[in-house]
């Protein structure tokens, strides 16, 4: 989405690579080899050294990274690479830097020294910021996720007064919480669970599926905005997350929340449009379940989280805060 609204600012960019590539990868389902780990690199730093040595005009390489540990052993030798011509970096983390990190020396090293080396880091939300300023004494930008205008759903349909359909959209696995989803379903035999995405893990084996929760598999895009319009709650009591679209999609449809307390969640609906909960905790997930039943919550969370996304991660916005920064570089 960005390279699809670059024009709209005047802007003329040139992509380098786009490998799914280390821990994110691995979690949407995909492997990766060291040999085709090392394959990318030397193509991304050729590409590079192409670009820059041909578009002479380049005034800003724009760098995202995930920050996993591998990941950012690469990242730093293409900094360095890029160093050489002496032109302005902006460092973007694609992530929740803290999941990233924590328990990574390696990857807390090299990001530390990557820093020493850009001009400007993003990150995509507050929990990033605060775990980049208190460790590397540097303030990111925080810049979100974005959608389209025209999917905001400006004219949300009334909020029905019995909560009956949830929807949770992505991968179907562990680390989405589905197995927490699945576990609660019980407790609610009157609702039903609508779970959309691809399973990428075989989950029945540890918690059966009950009759009330179905397995959607995937939808192109316009289906699922389609089904999130007519959904009456979001579920999304995912693991680790750096800013969902998804949940932001749902926002966008006017959809009440209940999300765990990772990444941009608590961020994006400030408890005003959803209810945050613990993350592996089922009674939780239960207690905010049964707190939704209250029609008008619903309405006052689903008026909250469209006038958010309007005012807050729609592309126009959103790509002015990238212009800004940018312009404070050249």
């Amino acid at each position: 989405m960005y390279l699809e609204n670059t024009p709209k600012l005047g802007i003329t960019v040139s992509l380098v690579n786009t490998s799914l590539i280390g821990q994110r990868s691995e979690s949407a389902g995909y492997t990766y080899s060291l040999f085709d780990e090392l394959k990318r690199a030397f193509s991304i730093w050729i590409n590079l050294l192409k670009i820059l040595i041909q578009w002479k005009k380049t005034n800003i390489v724009h760098f995202n990274s995930n920050c996993s540990p591998k990941g950012l052993v690469r990242d730093y030798l293409s900094v360095l690479l890029i160093k050489l011509f002496s032109i302005p970096i902006v460092f973007h983390c694609h992530c929740n830097v803290p999941d990233q990190l924590s328990e990574s020396r390696v990857g807390f090293y090299f990001l530390k020294n990557i820093i020493k080396l850009v001009d400007r880091v993003i990150v995509l939300n507050s929990r990033s910021r605060n775990f980049i300023s208190a460790n590397f004494q540097v303030a990111p930008d925080i810049v979100p996720n974005f959608i389209n205008l025209d999917l905001v759903d400006l004219k949300r349909k009334r909020v029905v007064r019995k909560l009956k359909k949830l929807t949770f959209t992505g991968h179907i696995r562990r680390s989405k919480g589905i197995l927490e989803i699945l576990k609660v379903a019980k407790d609610f035999p009157e609702l039903t669970f609508y779970l959309i995405g691809p399973m990428t893990e075989n989950l029945e084996a540890e918690e059966p599926i009950g009759s009330n929760v179905k397995l959607l598999g995937s939808m192109d895009h316009e289906q699922v905005l389609d089904f999130l319009r007519k959904s009456d709650l979001f579920v999304f009591p995912s693991h680790t997350e750096g800013f969902s679209v998804s949940m932001l999609e749902a926002m966008a449809s006017g959809l009440p929340v209940v999300a765990t307390d990772v990444g941009a969640n608590a961020d994006m609906i400030e408890s005003k449009g959803g209810i945050i909960i613990p993350t592996n905790d089922v009674f939780a997930l239960k207690k905010a379940i049964e707190r939704m039943k209250d029609v008008n919550l619903r309405k006052k969370m689903s008026i909250f989280n469209i006038t958010k996304v309007k005012n807050n991660y729609t592309s126009e916005i959103v790509l002015n805060k990238y212009l800004n920064i940018y312009k404070l570089l050249v």
